[in-house]
């Protein structure tokens, strides 16, 4: 029998697990391209290049066959040695020395993209804080007693001396400046004692009222912040390990104290907790573990752009993109802007995007559309999906007519402009702006489709993956 072309280009698009079915809109648009990081699996136009998109059809764009991550996306980033971490499928830390390569973790049971920005971890001898770096108060710290999130056997533990509230420190105070957020992590695993702090002492707040001190409960999940410059993240990375995460704005310029795995109640001389991998990062907020030893050590920021055939998908006048990640950060605590994408740039009137937030408000991300003329900003209410921990669904669709966002399965305002593609004829897609408008979080999912999804239908792509 003879299949009509149209009917063979839709029996093609819906074969495989990238089927129309399971990816279309509820108003029938189907994608052009799928980077699915959880499941490992892209898809891209069959036969399609760059040169010739312009000018395909829906039909051709949406005549999908299965790809690589590197047909659509591309990796530059510098490593070296162990500076670049993350969590293997085994829920094992490992770390990546690869140049130029994507680098995925495994949390929360997902597999997911890591782009990190430049940073430092300040702090030396992170996984010995036995060392004489490390000061110990009213506490003792007996080196490699347990198995370490790297399955290495060099968690430490700490023991709280009888009668006092005891704490490690490092032998330098760390100078702060007035309003640079300043982001100290430390793994803990409970031992005898189940909760313990990161302090900053007062100084950091001119001196006056409560230390900056954050208490992690690694039973019951919970993050206490003394005050309101202080907040604080915990997560779990499995064997009994949580990274806790203090995020510091300080308010006064002056140096002051930091305390890791500081006791919430006086100690007996037997009872402790166990510790690994101590990091401060110059940031608002904390980025993947750096190890250290006798000097401060820097992994370089990760740029991830698109490649030819994903900025030609794009440049088209009409489409949407559809992004799925998981937020890390408090973006309230940052004073920029902060991109989730970007394609033209991150200024002008012709610009097309994604922000995570501006300004140090409460939004949550907000869709940018340029005309040529001047930019419509898609911005949600208060409170509206950038907390920690959230795992966040955003779509934003375009055309020559208008544009429309939604955020976590509901539209967001009004219709806005248009967006002017005329001028884009050499602009690149970046992922996550890691150099000036920094932002913490990991992607789940990428989905284009070459049309303006409408918007009865943006709400049920705007979820969780």
């Amino acid at each position: 029998m003879l299949i009509p072309r149209s009917r063979y280009i839709l029996l093609m698009s819906s074969a495989g697990w990238f089927s129309a079915l399971a990816w279309a809109a509820s108003d029938g648009s189907r994608p052009e391209a799928i980077i699915d990081i959880g499941n490992n699996r892209v898809a891209l136009p069959r036969g399609l290049t760059a040169t010739n998109i312009p000018a395909a059809s829906v039909a051709q764009l949406t005549t999908l066959k299965s790809g690589a991550f590197s047909d659509l996306l591309s990796v530059s980033s510098t490593r070296t040695s162990t500076a670049s971490s993350y969590v293997d499928s085994d829920g094992v830390m490992k770390f990546n020395a690869t140049s130029d390569v994507p680098r995925f973790t495994w949390l929360g049971g997902k597999r997911r993209l890591v782009v990190d920005p430049a940073s430092t971890n300040l702090r030396t001898y992170s996984q010995e804080l036995g060392n004489a770096a490390w000061a110990k108060t009213s506490c003792t710290v007996t080196d490699d007693v347990v198995t370490a999130p790297d399955g290495t056997m060099t968690g430490d533990k700490i023991v709280y001396n009888s009668g006092a509230l005891g704490y490690v420190s490092q032998n330098n105070p760390y100078s702060f400046t007035s309003g640079s957020a300043v982001a100290i992590s430390h793994f803990y695993k409970a031992a005898e004692r189940s909760s313990t702090s990161i302090l900053v002492s007062n100084g950091a707040f001119g001196g006056a009222g409560a230390n900056g001190d954050v208490v992690f409960d690694l039973v019951a999940l919970t993050v206490t912040p003394a005050r309101s410059e202080v907040s604080g993240t915990i997560t779990d990375y499995g064997n009994g390990w949580f990274r806790c995460v203090a995020v510091v704005v300080p308010t006064a310029t002056a140096t002051a104290n930091i305390q890791f795995g500081r006791a919430q109640s006086n100690g007996d001389g037997s009872a402790g907790i166990y510790a690994w991998g101590a990091q401060m990062e110059a940031l608002a907020f904390a980025t993947s573990y750096i190890p250290t030893t006798s000097a401060t050590v820097t992994r370089a920021a990760e740029i991830v752009t698109g490649t030819a055939l994903f900025n030609a998908l794009m440049r088209r006048p009409t489409g949407t993109n559809v992004t799925r990640y998981l937020q890390l950060e408090d973006p309230t605590l940052s004073s920029t802007l902060q991109q989730l994408w970007t394609f033209g740039g991150d200024s002008g009137n012709s610009r097309l995007g994604v922000r995570k937030t501006q300004n140090g408000g409460v939004e949550g991300p907000r869709g940018v559309v340029g005309n040529g003329t001047s930019v419509t900003t898609h911005v949600p209410g208060a409170n509206a999906g950038a907390n920690p921990g959230d795992s966040i669904g955003v779509a934003l669709a375009w055309d020559t007519t208008n544009s429309r966002m939604a955020l976590k399965g509901a539209l967001v305002g009004s219709d806005g402009n248009a967006w002017d593609s005329t001028v884009h004829g050499a602009s690149t897609f970046t992922l996550i702006d890691t150099t000036t408008y920094k932002a913490s979080l990991l992607i789940d999912q990428i989905v284009l489709y070459p049309t303006r999804v409408s918007n009865a239908a943006l709400p049920g792509l705007a979820v969780a993956a």
